[in-house]
């Protein structure tokens, strides 16, 4: 099981004009790849397996494992069709290391249990209670007054 669908491969990350002659097998396999790559990214915030993720994460995928292929083909670093995989994929492992080093929630139900988009690890958030500071009606103060 991937991250994303063989549509989605199509939708997501490359024209399905631009992988025709590769068999819908190997296209499976990359989004496989990509997927086992992003485990090890999401991994570090998340329980694995995944249960449920977004269009973002699917689309990432995408963006991986139509790097996969066409690096297999070959890849020209004059073209611009392949300068821009390029680009997608750096961004995609930018967003990985994001989402890794915890500056980034992505929505996603993990095998925790505990519900949507909740990590497993990371930063507690303390705040001190109210100090007063509140509008003649008792709400908060949202801008100062000049």
């Amino acid at each position: 099981m991937g991250y994303c669908t063989l549509a989605d491969l199509k939708d997501l990350g490359i024209l399905e004009d631009a992988i025709r002659t590769i068999s819908t097998e190997r296209q499976q396999k990359a989004i496989e790849a990509a997927s086992a790559e992003m485990d090890g990214y999401l991994g570090s915030q998340y329980r694995l397996p995944l249960k449920n993720w977004g269009l973002d994460v699917k689309m990432m995928c995408a963006r991986l494992a139509t790097y996969i292929l066409i690096a297999a083909r070959g890849f020209d670093p004059d073209d611009d069709g392949d300068r821009q995989i390029q680009a997608m994929h750096d961004m995609a492992e930018r967003w990985l290391q994001r989402v890794a080093n915890g500056n980034m929630a992505i929505q996603v139900e993990d095998s925790s249990g505990q519900g949507q988009g909740l990590l497993t690890g990371g930063a507690l958030v303390v705040s001190n209670g109210s100090r007063g500071y509140q509008d003649q009606n008792g709400g908060a103060f949202t801008s100062r007054r000049r």
